[in-house]
């Protein structure tokens, strides 16, 4: 599961009546790629009034900031351990 917090929405030149993944599709397909037989799941953070800077709205660069987050997910995932036994106040 990754969180991320900005709309997805740096495919906004395709227009308005087109469908696309954008930056979410990219990021799972990164992952599950790179983790079979992952199932990834993106989740939008609290993201407010946050969108990606407008340079990314081009067909060559609209990639970019998925590949970033993407790599960021996987690098940690690859490095995470159990956390082991749950420990609390009253055990």
């Amino acid at each position: 599961m990754v969180n991320f917090q900005a709309h997805p929405t740096i495919m906004m030149p395709l227009g308005f009546a087109d469908l696309s993944r954008d930056f979410p599709g990219r990021v799972t397909d990164m992952l599950e790629s790179a983790l079979p037989p992952v199932t990834a799941l993106y989740v939008q953070g609290s993201c407010g009034d946050v969108n990606f800077d407008a340079r990314w709205n081009h067909a060559s660069l609209c990639y970019t900031p998925a590949e970033a987050v993407g790599s960021e997910a996987l690098r940690v995932a690859i490095l995470a351990q159990p956390a082991g036994a749950p420990r609390g106040a009253f055990s």
